[in-house]
């Protein structure tokens, strides 16, 4: 089972001429449809007109924009929402211009062509304008294309007691070219009105002022063939016999140049026009104006231009403008120095770039030698940061491979060639930045970093500077480690190892350093051995890289690792053990007699023996212990009787068992 809820898709195709976006034809529509269970029907309307069901391509004609709208529906009910085209269609060229000027008779040797705007749907791109001297337009004069405006104003003269022909036509957005107008008909004849009399401005009738050279104005005056100039003429009398000052502008107003300026005093004033046939117009009216004497000098200030820093200081090159002010007769020049330079006059803005405080003179003059009083200015510059230095001392590091073994004691010194100096600032390592006020200590061990600038007046501020260095006033610590069989009172019975281990949380161990019993240094790679018997002296210590040198340590052990010796005899007068013992070490801690398998008591101090009442037959052996837990065992003895008799006064024998001592 297949479900189709989705409407059909339409689009819409155009096919015509087109340009600049217009259809310049006929546009016929294609409606075309994707659906795939089938199109019921297509509908489509045309602007506002009604809706249509679309069978085949249709066609739009009529000049303008058009929206055609469309929309279908398949055969399930499915119905697409309304869609639209845009178009426009200019098939019609622009109509011919309606002529309005000029016409018949005209003393204007430039005449303004003018005629009525043409409008088109898609706009007029241009006008064309043509003027010849013959009907038929064989002979043309004036062929101007691209016209943007519905006149053209002619700027070459055309001549007189000739008639001409003109005609004008438009050109459309899409390039239709319109029909011609109506030709129209001119002659320009001989100009015998003289053009009409100005009326005066300024300066004002009866005004006084300061200003050598006042600006004159007036009306334009107007001639049918055109003004060519005007005639200015200043008198100092008012029937102008006197006239000190005539010049001709082609426009209705004159300024008095520097080189025309009028000395104090009253004058009087006219204007007349010329125009194109040289006819001469009436004179104007005359009006008078007065000049006051000028006695004060021109005002000159001063701007400078730059990035101002603190203190008054520029920290960039400065532009200087002067600008000079007289409302009197005007300013002639000015005049400025720096520092020793020549005087030189000043032409426009210019730029100090040398750093340093300059001194600027200035001054100016008006156009009738008021000279100012000199105006004087200091202008600092100081576009250069300061420079610090840091020393340390010890100047240089006083232990060994670049390492400090001491403080550091760190100064900072700055110089400003210009502004001078105002505040140093420094951190150590991470830490916050302070003001620098006197040389400060740095002692903690470790590697260092110091970083460090300074400000200037102008407010120029260093770029950081940094100093590394690196302390070690810690020597390293060295411990021993003796590794051997322990035996009696702390002496060692087998050979005994000696290992070092070293630590120096800074600069690093450089190297550990040893000997034994008052022998030579030596320098400790790895573990050794020290197997003579005896007491013996360890003297040890460690020296890290920055040269630090740890205080010797001393260290004692003893070993013992030779058994003791011993012979036991019988004493025959003494019925007693007697134990010969030996121990070159240690030394004999005790004997300890045995007879017949059973300990009889230990000695722990010479002599070694033990009184025994020995028994024909006994067996004894003793065992020798040492200081440091070494032990011998003698050999076994044994004892036997040996009689003697003696006779007494009675002959009776009696038997004296005497005690011999036999060796098992």
């Amino acid at each position: 089972l297949t479900v189709d809820n989705i409407p059909p898709i339409t689009i819409a195709e155009l096919d015509g001429w087109i340009i600049n976006d217009w259809f310049v034809t006929e546009v016929e529509v294609t409606l075309t449809v994707t659906e795939h269970t089938g199109v019921n029907i297509t509908y489509y309307k045309i602007d506002d007109g009604s809706w249509n069901e679309y069978t085949a391509p249709f066609t739009v004609g009529d000049d303008g924009e058009h929206i055609v709208y469309f929309y279908s529906i398949d055969i399930l009910g499915n119905t697409e929402i309304e869609k639209s085209v845009f178009f426009r269609i200019d098939q019609t060229p622009p109509v011919a211009p309606i002529l309005l000027s000029p016409f018949g008779d005209i003393e204007d040797r430039t005449p303004l062509f003018d005629w009525e705007d043409v409008g088109d749907i898609s706009g007029i791109s241009e006008y064309r304008l043509q003027v010849a001297t013959d009907f038929n337009f064989v002979n043309i004069v004036i062929d101007k294309t691209e016209l943007t405006e519905s006149h053209h104003q002619n700027i070459s003269l055309l001549t007189i007691d000739q008639t001409y022909y003109w005609k004008a036509q438009a050109v459309d957005g899409v390039e239709h070219v319109g029909d011609w107008s109506t030709i129209g008909v001119f002659t320009v004849v001989e100009d015998a009105t003289l053009p009409t009399v100005p009326s005066l401005i300024e300066p004002v009738n009866n005004s006084a002022f300061v200003d050598p050279r006042p600006f004159f104005d007036w009306t334009d005056s107007y001639d049918e063939g055109g003004i060519d100039y005007y005639t200015l003429q200043i008198a100092t009398d008012d029937q102008f016999t006197n006239v000190v000052f005539i010049s001709e502008p082609d426009v209705s107003e004159y300024q008095l140049t520097g080189y025309e300026m009028l000395s104090s005093g009253q004058y009087y004033w006219i204007v007349h026009a010329v125009d194109l046939a040289e006819n001469v117009g009436d004179w104007s009216e005359v009006w008078t104006f007065t000049i006051l004497p000028d006695n004060d000098p021109p005002v000159t200030t001063h701007t400078f231009t730059g990035t101002m820093g603190d203190g008054g200081w520029y920290v960039s090159d400065v532009e200087v403008t002067l600008t000079a002010v007289d409302i009197g007769s005007g300013v002639d020049s000015t005049w400025y120095k720096l520092d020793d330079d020549d005087w030189q006059e000043y032409i426009g803005p210019f730029t100090v770039i040398t750093e340093g405080i300059h001194s600027l003179l200035y001054y100016s003059i008006d156009n009738v030698s008021n000279v100012e009083s000199t105006n004087s200015v200091d202008l600092k510059i100081d576009k250069t940061p300061p420079v610090t230095t840091a020393s340390l001392d010890p100047l240089i590091p006083n232990g060994e491979n670049g390492w400090y073994v001491s403080d550091v004691e760190m100064t900072l010194s700055a110089t400003d060639a210009y502004s001078g100096v105002t505040s140093t600032w420094y951190k150590i390592d991470a830490g916050y930045w302070q003001l620098y006020s006197a040389p400060f200590i740095v002692g903690d061990d470790g590697e260092h970093t110091v970083s460090f600038y300074s400000y200037d007046v102008a407010g120029n501020e260093e770029t950081s500077d940094t100093v590394e260095f690196k302390i070690d006033q810690t020597p390293p610590s060295t411990t021993e480690l003796l590794s051997g069989d322990v035996g009696e009172n702390d002496w060692y019975i087998s050979d005994v190892a000696v290992s070092f281990t070293a630590t120096d949380e800074t600069s690093g161990i450089d190297e550990t350093l040893y000997r034994v019993d008052g022998g030579n240094w030596q320098i400790y790679a790895n573990p050794f051995i020290v197997s003579d018997d005896g007491e013996h002296t360890l003297e040890y210590y460690s020296v890290d890289v920055a040269g630090n040198e740890e205080n010797i340590k001393t260290e004692t052990f003893k070993i013992d690792q030779t058994d003791p010796t011993i012979e036991l005899t019988w004493d025959d007068e003494n019925s007693k053990l007697v134990a010969d013992v030996d121990d070159e070490t240690s030394g004999v801690a005790s004997v300890e007699f045995f007879v017949n398998g059973e300990s009889i008591g230990t000695v722990t101090e010479e002599p070694y023996e033990m009184e025994y009442d020995a028994s024909s037959g006994d067996t004894a052996h003793a065992v020798v212990t040492d200081n440091a837990g070494n032990s011998a065992e003698s050999d076994e003895i044994e004892s036997y009787a040996v009689y003697q008799y003696s006779v007494q006064s009675n002959l009776v024998l009696k038997a004296i068992p005497i005690v011999q001592q036999k060796n098992l």
